[in-house]
């Protein structure tokens, strides 16, 4: 990975250029940098990495609505046109006005796990107050909001984490916090939804944990096919779609200090490459951002 000079970008029509303020790190961008993000293939290779960020409008064909130049935005870029950069023409339709009550900065680590875990949580798995939701890697970027969102919506939260992560997950509104490394699966409270953001063995374990009604979402990897038709059971797996509707939602549960991103790095720019190993290596607890 290098850091080079390229041209500003030039939007289309249904695009804004943005300055981009900042950008966070997620597991997708080491899948573009391998060229193994569906969308970004080894041929596509260089492109620019970042999949979210937070930034100032810096000039939009859209006026008067819905943004006007210097308003405070966030959101998602395009795969391969990405936010590690000083600008970033993004689609309009995938950005919001970033809320006031948090820095902007910190905004930037608020797309795409967020709304990951929102549209997980609600469009797919249909979650419903009273519901008993497990949320496999909790701690992480997209589980430490789906931990929120679920407590938030009325659900009663088992969050599967590091040992460590304990007062964490609690803090965040955890009811029940298991440790990843035990048998959490053998747990006698039964869930309508598990929220999988690990994959392999440990989403095969937890169909032990569901009802016999309950569902398994996941962003990450297609559940075990002969493991749902055993238990007779649903399982799907979904692809976040950046959109405004959603956004807007998640920025004012933002603005109402319901929600909170977590932030344990930062960096600069040219620090890119220590920030993606880091992501790589694992174990971090909510995001890491880049100050562009």
């Amino acid at each position: 990975m290098s850091l080079d000079a390229v041209p500003r970008p030039e939007p289309a029509a249904d695009q804004i250029l943005i300055r981009v303020v900042a950008a966070s790190v997620n597991p997708a961008d080491i899948r573009i940098a391998k060229g193994l993000f569906p969308r970004v293939k080894q041929g596509d290779l260089p492109v620019t990495l970042g999949c979210d960020f937070s930034g100032v409008v810096e000039h939009c064909r859209q006026h008067p609505a819905p943004f006007r130049d210097g308003d405070l935005v966030f959101g998602m870029a395009r795969a391969g046109s990405g936010s590690f950069s000083d600008y970033l023409a993004a689609d309009a339709g995938a950005v919001a006005l970033a809320p006031n009550a948090i820095d902007l900065q910190d905004t930037a680590a608020v797309p795409l796990a967020a709304l990951t875990a929102w549209q997980g949580l609600t469009l797919h798995g249909g979650i419903v107050a009273g519901q008993r939701v497990l949320i496999l890697g909790a701690g992480g970027g997209v589980g430490h909001f789906a931990v929120q969102f679920a407590r938030h919506l009325g659900a009663e939260v088992y969050a599967v984490g590091a040992a460590q992560d304990v007062r964490f997950l609690r803090e965040l509104g955890a009811h029940q916090v298991l440790d990843r490394n035990s048998a959490f699966e053998t747990t006698t409270t039964k869930m309508d939804l598990v929220l999988d953001l690990v994959g392999g063995s440990t989403q095969d374990r937890s169909w032990a944990a569901l009802k016999e009604n309950g569902i398994i979402v996941s962003p990450v990897s297609q559940p075990n096919e002969r493991l749902r038709a055993a238990g007779g059971r649903p399982g799907l797996r979904f692809i976040l779609q950046p959109n405004r509707i959603d956004l807007d939602r998640i920025a004012s549960l933002l603005e109402a200090g319901v929600v909170r991103p977590v932030i344990t790095g930062r960096f600069g720019l040219e620090d890119a490459h220590t920030a993606l190993s880091q992501q790589e290596r694992g174990g971090i607890r909510g995001k890491s951002v880049l100050i562009c």
